[in-house]
């Protein structure tokens, strides 16, 4: 996403991707991604000019790999907010249109998005798609770009190669307690981070069970 002229495009193709696809808004981006393709013999390189939000809403493939490269959402204090919606909406929609253990690398440019704050998002997105995260790898600018301690907005450059899986919950039965209206079990969720979630009673269930399932957290 916002392939820009194909750099990562290029070198997923390099990397040995199957299919690689780009979308950017800009045709001149467009234009020149395919031209770079061109000129490095990718032919399994499709590049689409589109509105990356747009794109990612409508589409009902799934991809093994997505990398969400904006340009800086803001450039000001006052329009965080803003900022801060605009990359929870691109990192949800791309996580949603993952494969069920896919890989996510998302960026920001934005020196006003700290690196936790940016984090913080991206695991909100994941939250509100039922996935969890395990973070891979964290980068920042190149050296030629230098972090000051006395300006923290020097350090811009964010960069998140997450892996993306279920939640995965376990049951626990506790006990079961005849009522008028039938068995009544009493049950533990667990998560896969190993924490006891509160108990849970549902009706109907009267024999101790242990098991692991695909669970839609609330």
């Amino acid at each position: 996403m916002f392939c820009n002229q194909g750099g990562f495009a290029l070198n997923a193709a390099k990397g040995g991707a199957n299919k690689v696809l780009g979308v950017d808004i800009q045709s001149e981006a467009i234009q020149s991604a395919k031209k770079n393709a061109e000129i490095n013999n990718y032919s399994n390189i499709e590049f689409i000019e589109n509105d990356c939000f747009d794109y990612l809403k409508s589409n009902s493939d799934k991809f093994d790999i997505i990398i969400s490269d904006p340009p800086a959402f803001t450039k000001s204090k006052k329009n965080i907010p803003e900022a801060i919606g605009a990359y929870y909406q691109i990192n949800k929609l791309a996580i949603r249109n993952l494969e069920k253990n896919g890989i996510l690398l998302s960026s920001s440019c934005s020196h006003h998005i700290f690196e936790d704050k940016f984090y913080e998002i991206i695991q909100r997105a994941a939250k509100d798609n039922k996935r969890s995260l395990r973070l891979i790898y964290r980068g920042l600018q190149s050296p030629d770009h230098p972090i000051l301690d006395a300006l923290p907005t020097t350090k811009y450059l964010k960069f998140f190669w997450i892996y993306c899986g279920l939640i995965y919950i376990w049951i626990n039965f506790l006990h079961s307690e005849k009522t008028s209206c039938g068995f009544i079990s009493f049950i533990q969720l667990k998560c896969k981070s190993g924490q006891w979630l509160r108990p849970m009673c549902e009706q109907g269930r009267h024999q101790s069970c242990f098991s692991t399932i695909e669970w839609v957290v609330r």
